[in-house]
């Protein structure tokens, strides 16, 4: 993905307002979201593997997803999807499955 496809997201500092109240931990500031109008990408420059997903400004998540450090992977839509542009990355609260997706159910 190049520089100029995506938008670094840069997460909200204390003080802000927020429209979405966060219903999980955010990610760390090792954690780096890429958003374009088609995918949300994340890097994990943590020292740990990362259970992430992503929540959007409507509030709803996405699904969860497994992310080695040192990893760039694609993690939820862009924000065309149909639940705007994402609001922040956050780790995830429940435990994932050894393909990455959290069990439903």
């Amino acid at each position: 993905m190049s520089a100029g496809g995506a938008l670094l997201l840069s997460f909200m500092g204390a003080g802000q307002a927020s429209a979405v109240a966060p219903a999980t931990d955010p990610a760390p500031s090792c954690v780096t979201a890429y958003e374009s109008w088609r995918y949300t990408q994340v890097e994990n420059a943590c020292a740990e593997t990362m259970s992430l997903q992503v929540v959007y400004q409507d509030g709803a998540e996405g699904p969860c997803h497994t992310v080695r450090s040192g990893d760039v992977t694609t993690i939820g839509e862009g924000y065309l999807g149909p639940h705007g542009h994402v609001h922040h990355v956050a780790v995830c609260a429940a435990p994932v499955s050894a393909t990455g997706v959290a069990p439903v159910g």
